[in-house]
C-alpha cells in the first residue's frame, strides 16, 4: 500500500513484486552457505521423473487457466476438463514409473492415507476463499469508497499481528487439541467474515469510519494462525516419514493452487456483478458470502477428520 501511495498505481504494483527479487537472491545465497550438502547420496544421479513433472504442470495449468483468464472466450473452459484428463494420465504414469522400479515424483500410495487427503482438501478449499479477502477488501475501500491504497493496506496490519500471536499459541497445543483447534479456527474465521459483512453496511451508510473493519478482519488473522500451520502439522504428522518430503510438497501445491484460483475467481465475481449492473456493496457482500460458504466447507471436512481422529485411524 505504501509503495503504491508513493510510486503511483502503475509503478507501485511493479515494485511490490520486484522487491522480492533481492530477498530471493539473498535467500538463495544463504541456502548455499548454511544448508549442508547431503553427501549420503554419493554420486548417483537423481531421478527427477521429467515426464511426470511435465504432465502435472500441464494438468495444473489446464485446471487453473479458466479462472485466471477472465473475459476471454468461453472456449477457455475446455482447458478445465482437459486438465483433469491430463491429471489422470499423470496418475497412471506415476504408478507405471513405480512399477518399473524407478522413484516417481509422487508415490500415489500416499493418497491411501485418509488424514492426508482430508488435510489437502481442507487447505485447498480454505485458501480458495480466505486469501481473496485481502484483495476484495482493499478493492472495496479504494474503488468504491475512494480511500487511498495506503489506508486500505492498513486494514491488514491488525490481522497480521493477530496471526503472529495465535500461531505461537497454536503451535504449543496443536498436537494436544488436534482437529478441534482447526475447527475452532474456522469458526473464528466465519465470525470475522460475518462481522466484516455487517460492519461494511454501516461503513457504506457513513455511520462508522472505515477503519472499524479492522476489528473483524483481525479475527481472520487469529483464525489463520489457528488453521493453516496446525492443519499442516496434523496432516504431515499422519504420514509415514518416508513420504514426508513429497507430502509437504503436495500440501503446498494444494494451498497455492487454491489461493491462485480463489484470488482470481472471487474478485472476478465482484467485477462481473458490478459490470452487470449490481451495486458495489451488493457485489462485495455476495463475495463475502461465498467465502463464508467455503469456510464452512473446510470446517465440514475438518469435522469429518475429527471423527477419523477420534477413531485413531488414518496413519499410513
Amino acid at each position: 500500500g505504501l509503495l503504491i501511495q508513493i510510486l503511483g498505481p502503475d509503478q507501485g504494483w511493479r515494485w511490490m513484486f520486484l522487491m522480492n527479487v533481492p530477498i530471493g537472491v539473498i535467500a538463495i545465497a544463504g541456502a548455499f552457505k548454511l544448508i549442508p550438502d547431503d553427501k549420503a547420496r554419493g554420486k548417483a544421479r537423481p531421478d527427477l521423473d521429467p515426464i511426470g513433472s511435465l504432465l502435472l504442470c500441464i494438468a495444473i495449468l489446464g485446471v487453473m487457466l479458466p479462472f485466471l483468464e477472465r473475459g476471454t472466450s468461453a472456449l477457455v473452459w475446455l482447458s478445465f476438463p482437459a486438465g483433469i484428463a491430463v491429471l489422470g494420465l499423470w496418475w497412471a504414469w506415476e504408478q507405471r514409473y513405480k512399477r518399473a522400479g524407478r522413484p516417481p515424483m509422487v508415490d500415489t500410495a500416499i493418497f491411501a492415507n485418509k488424514a492426508f487427503r482430508n488435510g489437502i482438501l481442507i487447505v485447498s478449499v480454505y485458501f480458495l476463499g480466505a486469501t481473496s479477502v485481502w484483495i476484495i477488501v482493499p478493492l472495496y475501500l479504494q474503488m468504491h469508497l475512494g480511500h487511498t491504497a495506503f489506508e486500505a493496506s492498513l486494514m491488514g496490519l491488525p490481522s497480521s499481528i493477530a496471526a503472529a500471536f495465535s500461531s505461537q499459541i497454536a503451535g504449543r497445543y496443536v498436537l494436544t487439541l488436534g482437529r478441534r483447534m482447526v475447527i475452532v479456527g474456522f469458526g473464528v474465521a466465519f465470525l470475522g467474515l460475518l462481522g466484516t459483512g455487517i460492519l461494511a453496511g454501516f461503513v457504506e451508510n457513513g455511520m462508522i469510519p472505515f477503519w472499524w473493519l479492522a476489528a473483524p478482519l483481525m479475527l481472520m488473522g487469529l483464525s489463520q494462525g489457528m488453521t493453516i500451520s496446525p492443519n499442516q502439522t496434523l496432516t504431515l504428522n499422519s504420514v509415514d516419514p518416508r513420504f514426508g518430503g513429497v507430502a509437504g510438497g503436495i500440501l503446498q501445491l494444494g494451498q497455492r493452487t487454491g489461493a491462485a484460483i480463489g484470488t482470481a475467481m472471487i474478485p472476478g465475481i465482484i467485477f462481473s456483478l458490478t459490470e452487470g449492473g449490481h451495486a458495489w456493496f451488493e457485489a462485495f457482500i455476495i463475495a463475502i458470502a461465498i467465502i463464508m460458504a467455503l469456510t464452512l466447507a473446510a470446517m465440514g471436512v475438518s469435522f469429518a477428520d475429527r471423527a477419523r481422529e477420534k477413531l485413531g485411524k488414518g496413519a499410513l
